[in-house]
């Protein structure tokens, strides 16, 4: 078998996740602001945990870029 030459390639994967309260990967919390409660997601990337976010290689020797896009309800703030 003959090597293979580099090359680039694109892939697209379509992923849904819903973020939960487990406080690992791409996690639900919240904070007070004038005496409310307001929710927020927020993320906890250890080790293995980027993966429960979104479809990825969590190693150094896998590094890639990605474009996430978000959908964010009307009202809300994304700091992304």
């Amino acid at each position: 078998d003959a090597p293979v030459n580099p090359t680039q390639a694109l892939l697209n994967i379509h992923f849904n996740y819903r973020v939960k309260d487990d406080l690992r990967g791409l996690y639900r919390s919240n904070y007070r602001q004038d005496g409310k409660y307001v929710a927020m997601a927020t993320t906890q990337f250890e080790s293995v945990d980027a993966r429960r976010a979104f479809p990825c290689f969590d190693e150094p020797a896998s590094k890639a870029t990605f474009n996430v896009t978000l959908t964010v309800p009307e009202g809300s703030v994304s700091l992304f």
